[in-house]
C-alpha cells in the first residue's frame, strides 16, 4: 500500500498530478493559463493571502501591502509625481491666476474686464501645458502603479525591497499599460457614443420614451460602467507586472477577470473609491487651511498635499485591483494550490 500524500501547510493536500492547464478546480471550467512555469505566480505566502479572499480580506490585504512598502513608495510618488504637480499647480495658478481660488474675486471687481483678462495666449499656455504635463502624469504614474506592484511581491517573497528592480520593472511593462490603457478607453468612449446614439434615436422617435431612458441609463447604466471602466483601468498594471509585458494576453486577462468576478470588482472599487475620498478629504483639509494663510505659495501648498494624498491613492488602488486578480485566479484556477504544489518540490 502506498504511503499518504503529504499534507501541505495549511492542511491543503498537494494535487496528484501538476495541475498546469486543463480543468480548473471549480465546475470543470478551462482556465487560460499558459503550461509554464510562469502560470504559477511567484507567490510567497508572506504578504499575500493564499486564500479565497472576501471583500474584508481584500481591504486588509491593501492596507497591509500599504504599510509594508510605506517608504518606498512614498519616495516613488514623491520623486516621480510630485514634481509633476507642483509644475501643473504653478501652471494654472501663475501663468492663468484669474482662474484660481484666490483670483475669483477679480469677478466683483466693476473694472473688471473678461476680454482682456482671458488672452489667448493665456489660455493655450494653460491647456498646452497642462496637457503635456497629464501625459507626463499618466506616465509617471503607470510607472508608479506598476512598480508598486513588483515591491508588493519582493516583500511577499520574502526578498528585500529592491527600488530599482520595482522602478525597471515597471518601466519594462510601461508600454502594455499605456496600451491597454488607450485600448479600455477607445472601448468605453464607444459603448458611451452607441448609447448615447440609441437615445438620441428614441428622442427622436418618442420624446417620453427617450426621457425614461435617459433616466434609467444615467441611474442604472451610466454608474455601473464608470465602476466597471475603473475597475477594468486599475487591473492592467498588476496583471502586466504578473504576466509579463504583452497588449493581448494583459486585455485577455482583464475581460476574463470581468467576465468571471464582475460585481466582486465593481464592489471593490466602489469600497476603495469611499475609502480614498475620506483619505483626499482629510488629506486636503489642513494643507487647504494652510494656504488659505499663504496665499502667494498657494500653488507649493496645495501641490504638496495632492502628492501625500497620492502616496496612499496610487498604490492603494493598484494592490486593491492585484487582490482582486489573486482572488480569481484562486478561485477559478487554483492558484493557491499550484503554489503549495511547488513548495512541495513535486
Amino acid at each position: 500500500v502506498p504511503p499518504p500524500a503529504p499534507v501541505a501547510p495549511g492542511g491543503y493536500p498537494p494535487p496528484s498530478a501538476p495541475p498546469l492547464g486543463g480543468a480548473g478546480p471549480t465546475g470543470g471550467q478551462p482556465g487560460p493559463a499558459p503550461a509554464d512555469p510562469r502560470s504559477i505566480w511567484p507567490l510567497g505566502g508572506r504578504l499575500l493571502p493564499l486564500r479565497p479572499l472576501s471583500v474584508g480580506d481584500t481591504l486588509d490585504g491593501t492596507f497591509r501591502g500599504l504599510r509594508a512598502t510605506f517608504l518606498p513608495v512614498a519616495l516613488l510618488v514623491l520623486v516621480l509625481l510630485g514634481p509633476i504637480q507642483l509644475l501643473l499647480n504653478l501652471l494654472i495658478q501663475q501663468v492663468f491666476p484669474t482662474a484660481t481660488t484666490f483670483g475669483l474675486e477679480q469677478f466683483d471687481d466693476p473694472a473688471f474686464d473678461p476680454e482682456t483678462a482671458f488672452t489667448f495666449a493665456d489660455i493655450g499656455a494653460v491647456l498646452g501645458g497642462g496637457a503635456l504635463l497629464g501625459v507626463l502624469s499618466w506616465l509617471a504614474t503607470s510607472v508608479v502603479t506598476a512598480a508598486v506592484v513588483a515591491l508588493v511581491l519582493q516583500v511577499d517573497r520574502g526578498e528585500d525591497t529592491d527600488l530599482g528592480a520595482s522602478v525597471r520593472a515597471g518601466l519594462r511593462v510601461l508600454g502594455t499599460v499605456l496600451l491597454g490603457g488607450l485600448a479600455i478607453g477607445v472601448m468605453g468612449f464607444a459603448a458611451f457614443l452607441a448609447v448615447a446614439a440609441l437615445i438620441a434615436l428614441l428622442f427622436f422617435v418618442e420624446t417620453v420614451l427617450g426621457v425614461v431612458v435617459l433616466v434609467l441609463v444615467l441611474l442604472t447604466v451610466a454608474p455601473i460602467g464608470f465602476l466597471a471602466f475603473a475597475g477594468a483601468s486599475s487591473l492592467i498594471a498588476p496583471i502586466a507586472i504578473i504576466e509579463g509585458p504583452g497588449v493581448g494576453r494583459t486585455l485577455g486577462r482583464v475581460w476574463w477577470v470581468l467576465r468571471r468576478r464582475f460585481w466582486r470588482l465593481i464592489g471593490i472599487t466602489v469600497l476603495i473609491l469611499l475609502v480614498l475620498t475620506v483619505v483626499n478629504i482629510a488629506v486636503a483639509l489642513p494643507f487647504g487651511l494652510l494656504s488659505f494663510f499663504l496665499p502667494g505659495g498657494q500653488w507649493i501648498v496645495d501641490g504638496v498635499g495632492e502628492t501625500v494624498a497620492q502616496v496612499v491613492t496610487v498604490p492603494a488602488t493598484a494592490l486593491a485591483a492585484m487582490l482582486v486578480y489573486l482572488d480569481a485566479r484562486i478561485r477559478l484556477e487554483g492558484l493557491d494550490l499550484r503554489a503549495r504544489y511547488r513548495d512541495l518540490g513535486a
